[in-house]
């Protein structure tokens, strides 16, 4: 008997080591209640400022009709912005001639380092971050070492 509780209670732990879900499998009721091409008007709304407060969006597409209320979409409207302002500064920032690789980890550990200091983030938020931070670094160094490398050189085997 005992045995079958244990059982049970590991069936209910999620998979540390399963990958996260992207954006579009969020439990966001914007994504499961919108279609794609009511949300692109919506987001542009809240880009634009037209109407300038989420609450003037929020009532006119008459989202309270459609089952969301405002409180959901005013975490939504935040992120869109957020993200908005964020892709909109690293293009204002970046020369057309500019080393994506070499910034890249730049505007990461920026992104993380902000987040951190002015949001309230999910361990999710972190770790996604986190990881794309990592990844960037990474990706950076193994270009400036196979750079320095002459063609034709074998690498030698990763190390974890």
């Amino acid at each position: 008997m005992k045995d079958k509780k244990h059982k049970d209670k590991n069936k209910d732990k999620k998979n540390k080591n399963a990958p996260l879900k992207n954006d579009n499998d969020t439990n966001s009721i914007i994504y499961r209640r919108l279609d794609a091409a009511l949300r692109r008007e919506i987001n542009i709304a809240i880009i634009d400022r037209q109407p300038p407060t989420y609450r003037g969006v929020h009532q006119q597409f008459q989202l309270d009709r459609l089952g969301i209320n405002y409180h959901a979409f005013y975490r939504y409207a935040r992120r869109i912005r957020a993200e908005a302002a964020a892709y909109e500064m690293a293009g204002a920032l970046l020369p057309p001639e500019a080393d994506v690789p070499a910034l890249l980890p730049r505007i990461l550990g920026q992104r993380l380092l902000e987040t951190l200091a002015f949001e309230s983030p999910t361990p999710r938020a972190v770790q996604r971050l986190a990881d794309s931070y990592r990844s960037a670094v990474t990706s950076r160094e193994e270009i400036r070492r196979d750079e320095r490398l002459p063609r034709n050189t074998k690498l030698p085997p990763k190390t974890p």
